[in-house]
């Protein structure tokens, strides 16, 4: 017969391992079930940022090759100079290097014109089967082609495109940029990432056509039959969002799908199910062993349990409830240390339960705030590093209490060693607080304050914002301090100045620059009644120099004559690049038409001055044509174009002349004649 202690350890392994089986298995089922949401809901907001940076990426794109177009040199295209766009091509890749497919045009026919990096054995190729040409001209307007294999490397590449038109509006052409998908510069940096350890991301169109993968081979190919994925059949058909699915090889699969905005294309993130639930298994196992751990422990527990069996059930009663309701922390580890060392002694019975509940309770909110508590300052603590922007945190009497890495290799200090010091001393170097803080006006108004300054310690112009902060009361605490610099921001502005309204060849103002300067000298005039003389000036036989020395040496002369243009004038005129041999010279305060004239031969003449240019003595002269404000026109157009029919007038006369335009006081229906310069008077 057992005895009562055998019946009694019997009962509590059978009672363990029954109730280490039902919660292992039970915590296993909420585990893996709590386990795939999260692997779920992470897919979806890596599918959800990777696609809105694939968005991003290929709106930037299409901005950049139509800012390429917009800033085609002028007359380049209509006149087929090869070199001056090739130059301008040469400098746009400079700019934007993810173009390394290349940027080229297509002429109206489809004809491959020029391109850049060269590729002179495809020059006049034809390339209007291309989708990307035939859309473009159908569209009338710029697009993101479907990728494609190119002929230049091999690869598969996205191409970008913009319609290319003439001053009348008629189709010129269309201008290419195309990136290698498979580039660290273009989307292959998406088919590298990974979550978790195989976890990774793909890019597949409506029409089924892999556009990116991790595995090269698949690429611009359809490999996915309609019932070999259904989650993606899914998202073929309008369905975003993540599932459980199988993939087209087979492989249970965690999938996230996203549209990509603005195209036919879909995102997929998934992960291997087997590597998401790897984790669940090797618990499984754990568990297996820790029942049959808990079975042994449980006999001898019993054992030992009933030779205790006299010691008063108070005590076991007082320890679980210092353990469920502690008032602190302290007295809640007093009380387990008291049971581990055996000063206090449990009996079987509901206390038991009650004392296994309250520990279990205890450590898992204890173990859930900590791991709140620490994640929550891990985070602030990257995020606050992590920001660029120079920021100080300080308190009301303007005392650091943090500063962020920038701030810390700005002031070339140790975060640490700054906290507790003045602001102003240690940033500004001034012992005195100055009237117009902003951090002292934000606290005082509670608002929060933003204003560009010159930070004279470093020299640098900073976006300066103060942010005050608050307690629970809505009493200041003190203030954010965030300094953002504006170098960077003020450079790019100025070169894209220079680019609107320079010439990149002779450095001189270009048409743009031309008329707005034209336009303010005649607001000027109206009010002052002076005159104001507009020259256009073109290079008589410049075509044979372009010829005979090459388009270098071409370049070459152009920045000579520029600069002879410019030491004939005064400093209040103008000399402005029209476009390829043609300028135009602007010269106000005219008090008589005679001082006009003695300006076109003084041009005139230095232009004759023999130049010397790789090694021979070229010869050179010009043809002036000259409208004057405001008998020859009252507004920018008209002089331009008085002015341009004086000087053709030039060149049939015979050339190195000047001519103005006078209208004839006949009646309105006959047309202005022009005269040759010398005999007429205004």
């Amino acid at each position: 017969m057992m005895t009562l202690r055998t019946k009694t350890s019997l009962l509590l392994v059978a009672v363990a391992v029954v109730s280490v089986t039902v919660m292992g298995f039970f915590f296993l089922h909420q585990f893996e079930s709590s386990l795939r949401q999260t692997i779920l809901h992470g897919a979806d907001t890596l599918s959800v940022r990777a696609s809105a940076e694939v968005a991003s990426f290929l709106e930037d794109s299409l901005r950049d090759t139509s800012a390429i177009a917009s800033n085609l040199p002028a007359g380049a295209l209509q006149q087929g100079n090869t070199a001056e766009l090739e130059a301008y091509f040469a400098r746009m890749l400079a700019i934007y290097p993810k173009f390394e497919n290349g940027i080229w045009i297509l002429d109206a026919q489809g004809r491959l014109m020029v391109d850049m990096p060269a590729f002179p054995e495809l020059r006049g190729k034809d390339y209007s089967h291309r989708a990307y040409f035939r859309d473009t001209l159908a569209t009338g307007r710029g697009l993101v082609a479907d990728p494609y294999i190119s002929s230049r490397h091999d690869q598969p590449v996205l191409t970008f495109t913009m319609p290319l038109q003439d001053a009348e509006g008629r189709f010129q052409g269309v201008l290419g940029a195309s990136v290698i998908l498979t580039s660290p510069r273009a989307l292959g940096g998406l088919r590298e990432e990974h979550y978790g350890q195989t976890g990774y991301f793909f890019i597949i169109d409506t029409a089924r056509n892999m556009i990116l993968h991790p595995d090269a081979e698949r690429i611009l190919r359809q490999d996915v039959p309609v019932g070999a994925n259904r989650l993606l059949d899914r998202a073929i058909d309008g369905f975003e969002g993540s599932g459980e699915t199988i993939n087209s090889r087979g492989v249970p699969m965690l999938s996230s799908f996203r549209r990509v905005p603005g195209t036919r294309w879909i995102l997929g993130a998934q992960q291997p199910a087997a590597e998401t639930f790897a984790l669940v298994a090797a618990m499984r196992w754990k568990f297996i062993g820790f029942g049959l751990i808990s079975a042994a422990a449980a006999g001898l527990f019993g054992a030992w349990l009933l030779r205790r069996i006299t010691r008063p059930l108070i005590s076991l009663r007082q320890t679980a409830l210092e353990l469920a309701l502690p008032e602190t922390s302290a007295q809640a580890f007093a009380a387990a240390g008291a049971i581990a060392e055996g000063q206090r002694v449990c009996v079987p019975g509901d206390e038991i339960c009650a004392l296994i509940q309250a520990v279990s309770q205890l450590y898992q909110r204890l173990g859930t705030t900590l791991a709140t508590v620490q994640g929550a300052a891990q985070d602030w603590e990257r995020t606050f590093d992590a920001v660029q922007d120079v920021v100080f945190i300080l308190d009301r009497e303007q005392r650091i209490r943090r500063i962020n890495r920038a701030a810390a290799r700005l002031l070339q200090i140790d975060p640490a060693a700054a906290e507790g010091q003045p602001f102003y001393p240690l940033v500004h170097g001034s012992d005195q607080t100055p009237e117009d803080c902003p951090q002292q006006e934000a606290l005082l108004k509670g608002v929060n304050l933003t204003r560009e300054r010159l930070i004279p310690a470093f020299n640098v112009v900073f976006e300066e914002t103060t942010s005050p902060l608050f307690d629970a009361d809505g009493r200041p605490l003190g203030v954010v301090h965030v300094w953002r610099d504006l170098t960077e921001r003020r450079e790019a502005e100025e070169k894209i100045r220079l680019m609107a309204y320079s010439d990149s060849l002779t450095g001189l103002p270009n048409r743009a620059s031309l008329k707005l300067r034209l336009g303010q000298l005649l607001a000027q005039a109206s009010q002052t009644g002076d005159r104001v003389a507009v020259l256009f000036l073109d290079l008589d036989r410049f075509k044979q120099i372009n010829d005979t020395l090459g388009h270098t040496a071409g370049d070459r002369f152009l920045q000579a004559v520029a600069g002879r243009l410019e030491a004939c004038l005064r400093r209040i005129d103008t000399v402005a690049r029209q476009g390829g041999d043609e300028f135009v010279i602007l010269l106000p305060g005219i008090q008589a038409p005679e001082a006009v004239t003695r300006v076109a031969q003084k041009l005139l003449d230095a232009l004759s001055e023999p130049l010397s240019l790789q090694g021979q003595i070229l010869h050179s002269s010009g043809s002036i044509g000259i409208a004057l404000y405001p008998e020859d026109g009252r507004d920018v157009d008209t002089l331009l174009k008085h002015a341009d029919m004086a000087m053709y007038r030039a060149k049939d006369s015979g050339r190195n002349a000047y001519c103005c335009y006078s209208v004839s006081p006949e009646p309105e229906e006959t047309p202005p004649r022009l005269v040759r310069m010398g005999v007429t008077e205004y």
